[in-house]
């Protein structure tokens, strides 16, 4: 009986040891498919997130785009009437855009799409006239804007009031 239970622990013994070489020959025969596939899941990941940045940016070059239309026809729309003398624009995003006037009838550096327009209005993912040109929207404005350059919506919904 002792005889029994001592070959048994050492047939045991016996496949544990091969069960280890086993797990240390199969990890050293495919370390480096999984390399390659830690690799690999990491580059589409990377390609993913990147790929969602350039959807999230058009999609808030649209919203821009969208919002300053609005804007252009309440602006135009309140110069036009004699209906009021205050107003106030309510500017729904992007957030941490910028909203540019230009007056090119008194020359000055303007974005390429404000070219052959007295008076200009942008959106801009940025604060300078080549952010402006690089993403942003431009509309023409039919009156001069007199309150201020430049506007950072930091917040939404950004309020602008103007009084004529």
């Amino acid at each position: 009986m002792k005889y029994n239970q001592n070959l048994k622990k050492l047939i045991l013994g016996i496949i544990n040891k091969m069960k280890n070489k086993k797990a240390i020959r199969f990890l050293g025969e495919h370390t480096t498919n999984i390399i390659i596939a830690v690799i690999v899941l990491i580059l589409l990941f990377y390609a993913g997130s990147k790929a969602y940045g350039l959807f999230q940016d058009k999609s808030e070059l649209e919203k821009a785009e969208g919002n300053l239309n609005n804007f252009v026809i309440e602006f135009n729309n309140f110069m036009n009437t004699n209906d009021k003398n205050e107003t106030e624009f309510m500017i729904l995003g992007p957030e941490d855009w910028y909203i540019k006037f230009f007056n090119n009838k008194e020359g000055g550096y303007s974005p390429k799409s404000c070219e052959g327009y007295n008076y200009c209005v942008c959106f801009c993912n940025g604060d300078t006239v080549e952010k402006c040109n690089n993403q942003g929207a431009c509309f023409e404005l039919k009156y001069e804007w007199k309150w201020g350059e430049s506007y950072e919506i930091d917040e939404i919904p950004y309020l602008i009031k103007i009084t004529k």
